[in-house]
């Protein structure tokens, strides 16, 4: 009979992790739905200054800019864009 340990070991194996992309960045998570925001932060950006982007065949498909809370199903290969909201500097 397996101890604990091994129980424990095989369930975090199965967990299946899904990659995706960011600004062209890969990003990975075991999670199978995160926010908008969620995703801004797990690929480091801030999401008071950036909203995501859904991008499909390299284009725009939806902006979560409104909807930074929205739960967003994920699929390996799902890709997205940030946009910059944050202050411009003028030189």
């Amino acid at each position: 009979m397996p101890n604990f340990d091994e129980k424990e070991n095989a369930v975090a194996h199965t967990a299946q992790e899904i990659q995706f992309k960011v600004d062209d960045e890969e990003v990975k998570t075991t999670a199978h739905e995160l926010t908008a925001r969620q995703i801004l932060e797990l690929a480091g950006l801030d999401p008071d200054q950036h909203y995501l982007v859904l991008v499909k065949g390299g284009k725009p498909d939806k902006s979560f800019e409104k909807t930074p809370n929205e739960e967003i199903h994920l699929h390996p290969g799902i890709e997205f864009a940030s946009v910059y909201t944050g202050p411009t500097h003028v030189s």
